[in-house]
């Protein structure tokens, strides 16, 4: 009896695998090229001084301090309630009384 474990692998499988490694590599290669990415370029003074900056705020994250203004949208909500309730009173003509 073979187990599944013992069967060689496909010869069509492993050239399917070969060419999507080589293809992969070969489009790799094509955008390094394109991109014309400059490795030296990062050794530079005020790239490293920029990439320190960058790792220490990925680092170190200050939820607490924003530059964005927070608006919230509860006062014009509760403004459009209170119109719309003054309205509904108007239209009823009642008027707002304190039942004890």
């Amino acid at each position: 009896m073979k187990n599944k474990n013992d069967r060689k692998a496909s010869p069509w499988k492993s050239i399917k695998v070969g060419a999507a490694s080589f293809l992969v590599m070969v489009i790799f290669a094509y955008g390094f090229q394109i991109t014309k990415v400059n490795l030296e370029e990062l050794s530079s003074e005020q790239r490293q001084e920029s990439l320190i900056r960058v790792v220490r705020a990925l680092a170190k994250p200050d939820f607490l301090r924003t530059n964005k203004k927070k608006r919230s949208l509860m006062p014009r909500f509760m403004y459009l309630a209170l119109q719309m309730a003054i309205f509904l009173l108007r239209q009823r003509k009642l008027h707002p009384a304190l039942i004890l």
